[in-house]
């Protein structure tokens, strides 16, 4: 790759490892989803014929692999337009013409430093240019969907719990699993990640509720209690002072037996999701924060934001106008757009809000 000779070593060595990642990966994703594209093809025109053809036919599982193999192709075509932004972002920001005034600023900002603290400043700023171009409205767009899910999570708790209360004073039997959180997870089975942990959880079911090992093996073993069978229970007087021989294993069981006993229905438990859920505020942290913490939505406002955010934060660089400068002159060159144009002082309002030990305060 050949550079202007204004770029500097700390810029190039940049440009030269996320390209060296990134441009192998592009072209292996372009590969995958060419070889999708193939099989894609093949179960949708097979689909079509046996349709026509065998009308009769279970094409379920033709279905299913169809499904999951536009699944797939909606998943890396997202990674392959990430790839391919962050590699244009990257070239334009080592071979674009309008970089040599910012590399120069930069120069003159960094002149003090050793060559090695230059040249790793060089890096930090390129790495923070292209990395906070991002689409920020998708972040923005979630934060209002989590606001939206948690007054719901807040409204059917609340529901739920006075529903709960309100059948245990019918006097009603009613199951276990609807006031006591040891009947819940002891009929609860764990499905998650394709049941990774089922057998673990039943394992381990029982040493989490206090039950004595002989019940857990046979809950475990899936058989049924002999009421014949069942063991007697002796009452067996002892002096005060008298020490007591018991097992640990089940001194432990007892008193996790006993701890269960004590702990609060499910509907307070309800009424503390509800609490919880109407204190929560959605929030981003890190650039993306830094970038949405306005209700204005600018592509240039945001990644500015997160541009400053990044090189405060994360690289400890003080915001003096040198920098500014140069970030101005790095928002155009990352941004592309004709219609935007970025200037210091766009960058210094948009920065107003750092912490004032990372801003310098210029004229």
């Amino acid at each position: 790759m050949n550079f202007p000779s204004y770029v500097p070593e700390g810029a190039r060595k940049h440009a030269l490892h996320f390209l060296g990642h990134y441009e192998p990966a592009l072209t292996e994703c372009e590969k995958r989803l060419s070889d999708i594209e193939e099989r894609t093809n093949y179960w949708s025109h097979l689909l079509k014929r046996l349709a026509k053809t065998r009308p009769n036919e279970n094409t379920d599982y033709g279905k299913n692999q169809l499904n999951e193999l536009r699944q797939r192709k909606t998943e890396i075509a997202k990674y392959r337009d990430s790839l391919r932004l962050d590699i244009a972002n990257i070239r334009r920001l080592v071979l674009d013409t309008k970089m040599k005034d910012a590399y120069q600023v930069l120069t003159n900002a960094f002149f003090d430093d050793e060559d090695s603290e230059r040249q790793r400043k060089f890096d930090n700023f390129i790495h923070a240019a292209w990395s906070s171009r991002l689409d920020f409205s998708v972040y923005r767009e979630q934060l209002k969907k989590a606001a939206e899910l948690r007054d719901e999570i807040a409204k059917t708790a609340d529901k739920l719990a006075y529903l709960l209360d309100r059948i245990g004073e019918t006097g009603v039997l009613c199951p276990g699993e609807f006031f006591h959180i040891p009947s819940l997870l002891r009929n609860t089975d764990n499905h998650a990640r394709d049941g990774h942990n089922l057998h673990m959880w039943r394992a381990m079911r029982g040493y989490v509720l206090g039950d004595p090992p002989q019940r857990e093996r046979t809950e475990s073993e899936g058989t049924e209690i002999d009421p014949a069978n069942k063991q007697k229970i002796v009452i067996q007087l002892v002096e005060i002072d008298e020490d007591l021989n018991i097992d640990p294993a089940e001194e432990v069981s007892n008193t996790l037996h006993y701890a269960w006993e004590k702990s609060p229905p499910l509907s307070a438990l309800l009424k503390t999701v509800s609490e919880a859920a109407k204190e929560f505020k959605p929030s981003e942290s890190g650039m993306i924060g830094a970038a949405i913490d306005s209700r204005q939505q600018s592509v240039k406002a945001e990644y500015i934001r997160a541009f400053g955010n990044l090189l405060t934060e994360q690289y400890r660089f003080i915001m003096t106008t040198d920098i500014m400068k140069a970030m101005a002159i790095a928002a155009n060159v990352v941004i592309d757009e004709p219609d935007i144009d970025t200037t210091y002082d766009d960058v210094r309002k948009a920065l107003a809000k750092l912490s004032s030990d990372s801003l310098e305060n210029s004229k």
